[in-house]
Order: C-alpha cells, then sequence, then structure tokens
C-alpha cells in the first residue's frame, strides 16, 4: 500500500512501501489517490470479465475443431487461454482486499464486515502471489517459443514445412508446455516459502514482513525481486528483437521468386504470420511501461541506489502501468479474432453458423 511520499529507499535500505509486491501478492497495488482507486475498481472487473468470455472463447473453439485440436499452434493457443485465465483470476482476492481496506464507512468498518474478512484474505495472497507469478511466466515464455517457431518456419519454409507433417508435434510442444510450467513453479517458489513463513510465524505481530525474514530468506526473495526485474526486461527484449527479426524476413520474402519462399505466401501462413505480429506488437506496448517501472524501482534498491523514489511518485502511476500490463491478457480474444480468419471462422462453427473447418483451409492459423 502506497505510503504518504516517504522516500521508497531510504538510505538505500529496503522499505516495505512499495506495494503488494514487496507483501508477497500479485501486481496490482493498492492505491490511495482517488484515480488510482477508482482505476482498479472499475477497469480491473471489466478486464477481468472480457479476458475471462475471451479466453473461455479461445479455449472451446480449438476444442472443437477436430481438424486442427492436435496441432502445435492449437495447443500453443489454449496454453495461453488458461494461462490468462490464471493471471487474471489470481489477482482477485487482492482486489477486494484493496477495495475493502480503501471504501470503509463513517465508523470505519470495512464494507466487507471487519478486518476478520481481510485476514481471510491475506492467508491466501502468498498463494495468489505464486499462482499469479507462475501463470505470467508459462504465458509469456509460451508466447517467445511460438513466435521463435513462427520465425524459424517463416526463415526455413520447406524444411519447417516437412517438421510439421510429424504425427507426434503436438505431442511435443505439450512437452514442452510442461517444461516450462514447471521452470516457472520454480522460479516463483521463493513467494510462496517466504510469504508463508511471515503469516505463520510474525502476521499477527507488528513486525513488519521484509524484518520478519530470516537473513537467508531475506536474501533468496531480494534476489527473487531483482530477477523478476531482469526476467521482465529479458522477456521483452527478446520479443522485440523477434518482431523485428519477422518483420525483415517477411520483407524479404515479400518479392522473392525463390521456390522455396513460397509457402510464406500461402494465405494460410500469411494469416499467421499477422497473428504472431499482432499479438507481439500488443505484448511490447504493453509491458514497456511496467518495465520501465520496475527497472527505475530496481534503481532505487541496494546495491544500485542511483534513484530516489517517493511512494507517491510511484502510486501515482502505478495503478495505470499494473492495469495496462493486465490488459495484454484480457485482449487476447480480439487479437485473435482481428488477425485471423480461420479463427473467426472457429467462432462461427462454435456459434452454429458457417462452414466447418474440414471444409476450410485447415493449415491456416
Amino acid at each position: 500500500m502506497a505510503g504518504n511520499g516517504s522516500v521508497i529507499v531510504s538510505e538505500c535500505s529496503w522499505n516495505r512501501a512499495l506495494g503488494l509486491d514487496e507483501n508477497g501478492t500479485g501486481s496490482i497495488e493498492t492505491a490511495d489517490s482517488s484515480p488510482g482507486l477508482y482505476g482498479y475498481f472499475v477497469v480491473y472487473p471489466l478486464l477481468v470479465l472480457c479476458g475471462t468470455a475471451g479466453s473461455v472463447v479461445i479455449i472451446a473453439a480449438q476444442l472443437r475443431d477436430h481438424t486442427s485440436r492436435l496441432t502445435s499452434t492449437s495447443v500453443y493457443i489454449v496454453c495461453v487461454g488458461f494461462g490468462d485465465l490464471c493471471i487474471l483470476w489470481s489477482l482477485f482476492p487482492d482486489y477486494v482486499t484493496a477495495i475493502a481496506e480503501n471504501l470503509v464507512n463513517a465508523a470505519n468498518t470495512s464494507i466487507l464486515g471487519g478486518n476478520s474478512s481481510v485476514d481471510v484474505l491475506a492467508a491466501y495472497r502468498g498463494f495468489g502471489s505464486f499462482w499469479y507469478r507462475t501463470a505470467k511466466e508459462v504465458v509469456d515464455w509460451t508466447f517467445v517459443i511460438f513466435s521463435v517457431e513462427r520465425l524459424l518456419v517463416t526463415a526455413r519454409p520447406l524444411s519447417a514445412a516437412l517438421r510439421q507433417t510429424d504425427a507426434d508435434a503436438w505431442r511435443k510442444t505439450l512437452a514442452k508446455e510442461c517444461c516450462i510450467l514447471v521452470l516457472a513453479v520454480l522460479f516463483s517458489l521463493s513467494h510462496l516459502v517466504t510469504y508463508y513463513y511471515y503469516y505463520t510465524n510474525f502476521y499477527d505481530s507488528t513486525l513488519s514482513y521484509q524484518d520478519s525474514l530470516t537473513p537467508s530468506l531475506s536474501r533468496w526473495y531480494n534476489l527473487q525481486i531483482t530477477a523478476q526485474t531482469g526476467m521482465s526486461f529479458a522477456k521483452w527484449l527478446l520479443l522485440l528483437i523477434l518482431n523485428t527479426a519477422l518483420i525483415i524476413v517477411l520483407w524479404k520474402h515479400q518479392t522473392s521468386t525463390n521456390v522455396t519462399v513460397t509457402v510464406n505466401k500461402r494465405s494460410s501462413t500469411r494469416n499467421a504470420n499477422i497473428l504472431v505480429l499482432a499479438s507481439l506488437t500488443v505484448y511490447t506496448l504493453t509491458q514497456l511501461p511496467h518495465v520501465i517501472l520496475e527497472c527505475l524501482k530496481m534503481a532505487s534498491r541496494p546495491p544500485y541506489c542511483s534513484l530516489s523514489l517517493t511512494n507517491e511518485e510511484v502510486s501515482h502511476v502505478s495503478w495505470f502501468v499494473d492495469l495496462l500490463q493486465l490488459s495484454n491478457y484480457s485482449i487476447t480474444f480480439f487479437v485473435y479474432f482481428l488477425s485471423s480468419p480461420k479463427f473467426r471462422r472457429q467462432c462461427q462453427v462454435l456459434c452454429g453458423k458457417g462452414v466447418t473447418s474440414a471444409q476450410t483451409d485447415v493449415a491456416c492459423i
């Protein structure tokens, strides 16, 4: 929860007022300012509503299409759909807690009926943070791998076409997703361990969250925060490079007469590339403010100590940055619908309209 303008890193030591991240929860921070509070109160439910409806349609459309549900692309799309649901809903208890802590009546009683309701939700916060971080890493790295594969298909179409005939392609893709999930769980484990150590032993005491940790847990958690910032920047930079590389390859192939690149001129492959480029563009634009803010926060912590941000300064922008970041996981349906003719046909079939996918170009995405 944002404070009253005190320096975030006083004498270059850890300060607990950096928001919910430092309490072991997800990314949404409680904002004391009215714009931030109203932004969370109004925009977040809309993101959850749009994201939930869109993800359900995405998953149902892929499973309904018998001709393509066992392809690697469908596995990626379904995993992203499930991941988007987990990201959006894992923050809902924090949203309720933020509203309960800020919207109070004249008797200073929580709208949820007092502190007991908030305490019940507090027991979830460690798992919620772990769930959020894990799902976010799975979705982001799934997107990275999918983008790499699309780049390889575009750059080397004939060899990629031969690989796509492998009947076990979807199993290999599923195995990759399982590996990503295991690595994401291990990467996010710090939130689960440190928070419940604090919650079990010191939640009812006056000892702060950071001060309650043992030296080893404190070092682990501080390293985790730094690693998350570095990981966010690395993913954003990697996807920006992939986006640029894919545009360059497509531009070179646009005027090529080489037989080996005619695969990229088919409607199916062109639609797939448009889908990836649209998704990459949305990701880089919505994640950039979050990456910049996290880098600024890290610069205000030891051992860097190069900035001196205040809680008030962070609270003015953090609510917008958080919601903009979440929007990337709630508008996936609209990106797919606008950029993929096949997905539009799948939606028509799902609604009982149009021809089945078996009567269309099953190779397009």
